[in-house]
């Protein structure tokens, strides 16, 4: 009978990072070297060590025809900064050569000459990225990982730049969200956009500028979904730390903010298409969560439904009532994403769900399609096999929802 062996397997020491772990692991020795330039016209560059580095490692004609154009012109710093327009221009025309054999160090050269400009080089990055993004449209994975490199650096080089201007950054990432690309380019825009709104230190302005763009561009409603959940995203199944400032003003936008904002002239945002793009990012979020880290978002979309709700029977804003029950329709939608996943699992406080229920079904009917929506939930929540409610709340929401369908059918009729 043949033994199995006990020789102990060779542990797998390699795993996929994400964009964040990666950009985490970059190591930056960057010296301002503006101000030292007067003082030597010596100074060895980032830059100038690459081009000799890879006249080296690649010997192709493709290189050897780059080095040619190059190589005289980073010498030293002073050498660089004379030069960049030159040095750009280079390395903008040899990344677009077919089929390039030195594709590896072009773009590692970019990186370099962004370390030795630094802020100067931030006015090539929106040229840079449009030629950068359509090599990740391939299947070499060595160029996909050449390229993801290279951005990952310059993101670490130029994010305060970026942030800065995030509504033109936006505007060169969002054809990335759409339909027409392939899987790891959109997760890879969504996933490094992300981090560069996890910066943007008023995020509800930026909310409603790339909201407004699925008005005109609603294919993009699913990247946009998976845009926010990549900001909200932590580690360990666990949400970001902005989450709890972030997520409340996302819900937000399903409806008409206050009144006084809207008289002011407020721009009314694509609510339907808000609604897709939040319900792409909770399916995400709860796929990724689990129970024990999910209560930031079940207790945010509990106090949201019910503030929603509140303003709609008070009568705040006579006149939008129609418009308040949509967005309340819209939050319960959201909640009936959380509350389906896997039968109730991610249900953090059940009584509060159903303290909101008995509430929204004694105060009803309503107009439009809430009515449908809170019945939906009400009976997912009695089916729940992983949420349980004691007799007598069984008791109350059946009897409830008896009482309630008589009314809606008979208004909706």
């Amino acid at each position: 009978m043949a033994t199995r062996s006990t020789e102990k397997r060779p542990e797998n020491r390699h795993r996929f990072k994400t964009f964040s772990e990666r950009l985490s692991e970059v190591n930056i020795d960057v010296v301002h070297r503006i101000s030292r330039v007067r003082d030597s016209q010596d100074i060895d560059t980032h830059f100038g060590e690459g081009v000799q580095k890879w006249k080296e490692l690649n010997c192709t004609q493709h290189f050897t025809q780059f080095y040619k154009e190059v190589f005289q012109k980073c010498s030293n710093y002073a050498n660089v900064v004379h030069h960049e327009a030159s040095l750009v221009a280079a390395l903008k025309s040899h990344l677009q050569v077919p089929d390039s054999l030195a594709l590896q160090p072009l773009l590692d050269l970019v990186v370099q000459l962004a370390r030795d400009l630094q802020t100067d080089f931030y006015p090539h990055f929106s040229e840079f990225f449009l030629l950068l993004v359509p090599l990740l449209n391939t299947q070499d994975t060595d160029v996909i990982e050449w390229t993801f490199t290279c951005l990952l650096y310059l993101f670490k080089f130029l994010w305060r730049h970026l942030v800065r201007d995030i509504t033109q950054v936006y505007s060169l990432y969002c054809p990335l969200l759409g339909k027409d690309h392939k899987p790891h380019i959109k997760n890879f825009a969504a996933e490094s956009f992300a981090f560069l709104m996890r910066k943007v230190r008023d995020p509800s302005d930026f909310f409603d500028f790339i909201f407004q763009d699925l008005a005109e561009n609603p294919d993009r409603s699913s990247g946009v979904g998976r845009l926010l959940f990549e900001m909200l995203k932590g580690v360990q199944k666990q949400f970001h730390s902005c989450t709890a400032k972030v997520f409340p003003i996302l819900l937000s936008k399903l409806g008409p903010p206050a009144l006084a904002q809207e008289d002011a002239g407020k721009v009314v945002l694509p609510w339907q298409q808000v609604q897709e793009a939040l319900e792409d990012t909770l399916q995400s979020m709860a796929e990724f969560t689990s129970r024990g880290h999910a209560g930031v978002i079940w207790n945010t979309l509990i106090t949201t439904c019910t503030e929603v709700h509140t303003w709609l029977q008070e009568g705040q804003t006579v006149g939008h009532e129609g418009r308040l029950a949509g967005q309340q329709d819209r939050l319960l939608r959201l909640v009936l994403v959380w509350v389906r996943h896997k039968h109730g699992e991610l249900i953090t406080a059940p009584d509060a769900l159903w303290g909101l229920l008995v509430r929204l079904l004694s105060d009803g009917p309503y107009p439009g399609e809430s009515g449908t929506t809170l019945l939906e939930l009400t009976s997912d929540l009695l089916l729940c096999e992983k949420c349980s409610l004691d007799v007598a709340q069984i008791s109350k929401l059946v009897s409830l929802v008896r009482k309630y369908s008589s009314f809606f059918f008979l208004h909706k009729n």
